[in-house]
């Protein structure tokens, strides 16, 4: 069970996987809150680089969800999913206590803390001037903020390029290595790239034509918007006697989890048959509706 779920938060979207990891991020800044008693100060430069730190450290962790054949049919996704949990909210734990510190240097007390957890809002601490801000006149380019602030916008650049390679790392394990069952690789293409890209995707996918049984054969495919077609030749002389072509195919596609996956995002999907001479037969239409979905 604990295995299933972990299976299932992994193919998430990417803004399900951020708004996780910031709820997360509460919880482990909720929990330093409660065992925090430092008074010490921190000024807006090293405050964005400890933030720009905590966003390439919760980045990295994203590795950690990953899949693998070896994890997979084990059934140990679960334990990496927890440790990705416990570093977003290790990361949130930190993150507190950089913004009490920051909230006193601006304002005497540590109530602005919670600023830090709101995106958006969050930028104010980095921008809010000391209390007791003393004027340099040297050229920004020595000082140390300067330093602090090249370093914090250097992790952060890291932090992007790292997070598109962990990006493509996940979508070849989980493709083409084969890590994924086939319904959550279509789940996990369908909650990254829309239901289209994904339709788009599959006609890319098969190699054409290609043998189903022994009466049909796959020659063509072809996606358009959310309807994804297929076209079959019945390769026989007579299909066998009380053979219910369009109950046949209705019924096998409502039971196939990757079709459901398709059917489920609002896919149409279209099987169209013709005889050996091209002679249509049939053409049968699915959707989640049929399948009571």
């Amino acid at each position: 069970m604990l295995n299933d779920f972990a299976l299932d938060f992994i193919v998430r979207s990417d803004h399900q996987l951020w708004s996780s990891s910031l709820y997360l991020g509460m919880v482990g800044g909720a929990f330093s809150a409660l065992v925090s008693r430092s008074t010490g100060l921190m000024t807006r430069a090293p405050y964005f680089l400890g933030n720009a730190i905590i966003v390439f450290v919760a980045a990295l962790s994203m590795a950690l969800l990953i899949p693998s054949t070896a994890t997979v049919e084990g059934g140990t996704v679960w334990v990496f999913v927890a440790c990705w949990a416990l570093a977003q909210a290790a990361c949130g734990f930190f993150l507190w206590r950089l913004a009490m510190a920051r909230s006193r240097d601006a304002y005497g007390h540590a109530k602005a803390a919670v600023v830090a957890f709101i995106p958006l809002i969050n930028v104010w601490l980095m921008a809010v001037p000391s209390r007791e801000e003393v004027r340099d006149v040297r050229p920004f380019w020595q000082r140390l903020g300067f330093v602090y602030v090249l370093a914090g916008l250097g992790v952060l650049g890291w932090g992007h390029f790292a997070t598109g390679k962990l990006v493509e790392r996940f979508k070849v394990a989980a493709i083409e290595e084969g890590a994924l069952p086939v319904d959550l690789e279509l789940q996990y293409l369908v909650n990254k790239d829309g239901l289209e890209k994904t339709l788009e995707f599959l006609t890319h996918t098969l190699k054409l034509p290609a043998r189903i049984n022994d009466a049909l054969v796959l020659f063509d495919h072809e996606a358009e918007g959310d309807t994804y077609r297929k076209f079959f030749v019945v390769d026989a002389e007579t299909l066998p006697a009380g053979f219910d072509l369009a109950g046949s195919v209705s019924k096998r596609l409502c039971a196939d989890q990757g079709d459901i996956v398709l059917l489920r995002a609002g896919a149409v999907l279209e099987e169209a048959y013709y005889s050996r001479n091209g002679d249509p037969l049939r053409k049968v239409a699915v959707t989640a509706e049929d399948c009571g979905l």
